[in-house]
């Protein structure tokens, strides 16, 4: 699809993303420690229950409220002449490239800053362990 797009530099970047988002999803799965529950409390799920069908609900009639009204103006067409806004022969690249590159740039930064946190927390994980051991 990204070669008949003729947009490779999506690719790699969804490629890039991907990968590094799911090695950090299995060091953070690897690294959970294993929780035990104690005794179910049938009031407390019962409540909590109650809480998640009540915010079901009323996300599902706001949702339906939203569609019915048109707000805002449609901004298709301002997507149809963003090449040419941008100078760009692909819509793609325009839309990536001109449009959404410090959305982009700010995504990657989120994502290596979640990755030094998971880093950080799998070191201190390891130094406890360490000083737990000494005693």
């Amino acid at each position: 699809v990204f070669v008949l797009m003729r947009a490779p530099d999506l690719a790699m970047t969804q490629l890039v993303i991907e990968t590094i988002t799911t090695i950090l999803f299995l060091l953070v799965f690897y690294h959970l420690p294993n929780v035990r529950r104690d005794k179910v409390h049938v009031g407390k799920e019962a409540v909590k229950l109650s809480i998640a069908l009540l915010m079901s609900l009323f996300v599902v009639t706001f949702v339906i409220i939203a569609q019915q009204e048109q707000a805002f103006n449609k901004i298709s067409s301002f997507y149809e002449h963003s090449d040419k806004l941008a100078g760009s022969k692909n819509i793609v690249n325009a839309i990536l490239g001109e449009f959404r590159a410090l959305d982009t740039m700010l995504e990657g930064i989120v994502i290596m800053i979640v990755g030094l946190g998971i880093y950080s927390l799998i070191k201190f994980k390891i130094r406890k362990g360490d000083s737990d051991a000494r005693k």
